[in-house]
């Protein structure tokens, strides 16, 4: 007979179940995926534990854990293999998925961009943006994630000249669109693509940095404040004032070659230190002879006594001082 504290299959999954909603609601995902493992060791059938394993392996980032388990729906693998790097794939797994909803949808944009659709992923951001509330989390995402495509169609469509003429003339190979935004256009493109580019404006702006940078090095080189007026008179080949020494610092003695050494190291200062030495041992023993003279001084002369003389005394006196009267009752 099984005794009557004994718990049943049926209350430990319960229990266990609860534990794991605590877990989640903490957001301890490794105890959760712990207690997960428990529930598949019991059964591992159980739909409800197979599926939440698979979450939990995502939320923890083992993608390539999540894409082995048979469990994991077409959903959460694509987003797995977007997640490691694989657009191409995740798009073909995407387009399995039974459902359209909104994450599968913002999934999609998300792929689009990154494969270069950047038409297919505005519609997409936008349609996601309109449709999101006003007090939604998301939506300043999916609004950053549209004012992104929005640049990268207005770059794209600002230079179809320039890479025509780079493609045709063949002299260099068209560079990616990572590197073009990532540096100007200066530093990439040939110097008359430039041109083609901004025309007057792309000329205008090289000329402004040139007259810029001629009078930083100007400023830089033009003497300040009122002591240095008077000396920077003098003129480089190229008109620039330079700065010259001025007399009262010219007039000054060199400084001496050992002023990087210590002091007490310096051969010209040794001499002075030693008569700094010898000064103080001489207060020093001046002090000590003052002192043992006056201790002699006073060791010399007797203390004064303070205690009063004791008075003499005669010597048949008695202590009493009445020794000759009679005493009372005596013999007549």
């Amino acid at each position: 007979m099984a005794p009557s504290n004994a718990v049943s299959p049926q209350q430990a999954q319960q229990k266990l179940y609860r534990t794991l909603h605590d877990q989640l609601d903490l957001a301890l995902y490794p105890q959760a995926l712990r207690t997960v493992n428990k529930l598949l060791a019991r059964d591992p059938q159980d739909q409800l534990a197979r599926q939440t394993h698979s979450q939990l392996v995502v939320a923890l980032d083992r993608y390539p854990d999540a894409l082995r388990l048979d469990s994991t729906d077409d959903a959460t693998r694509a987003y797995c293999l977007y997640k490691l790097a694989r657009p191409q794939e995740a798009r073909t797994v995407l387009e399995q998925a039974a459902g359209d909803d909104r994450a599968n949808q913002v999934l999609e944009a998300q792929l689009s961009y990154r494969l270069g659709d950047y038409e297919r992923a505005r519609d997409l951001f936008d349609e996601l943006a309109a449709t999101a509330e006003a007090d939604s989390p998301e939506l300043a995402d999916l609004e950053a994630n549209l004012t992104a495509c929005t640049a990268q169609l207005d770059f794209v469509a600002e230079i179809p000249t320039t890479l025509a003429n780079l493609s045709s003339s063949g002299s260099r190979a068209i560079p990616p669109i990572d590197e073009l935004e990532a540096r100007p256009l200066a530093l990439v493109l040939p110097a008359a693509s430039t041109s083609n580019l901004g025309g007057g404006a792309a000329a205008a702006a090289a000329a402004a940095a040139t007259d810029r940078g001629k009078r930083t090095r100007t400023a830089r080189r033009r003497p300040r404040g009122a002591r240095f007026a008077a000396s920077a008179t003098t003129t480089s080949e190229e008109g620039a004032p330079f700065l010259r020494i001025p007399a009262e610092l010219a007039q000054q003695p060199a400084p001496a070659e050992d002023r990087w050494i210590p002091k007490r190291q310096r051969p010209s200062m040794r001499d002075a230190l030693l008569q700094a030495k010898e000064k103080q041992r001489g207060r020093k023993r001046d002090k000590v002879l003052a002192a043992m003279a006056a201790t002699q001084g006073a060791a010399a002369v007797p203390p004064p006594s303070d205690e009063p003389k004791a008075k003499a005394t005669g010597a048949g006196a008695k202590p009493g001082g009445g020794g000759n009267k009679k005493k009372k009752g005596g013999r007549k």
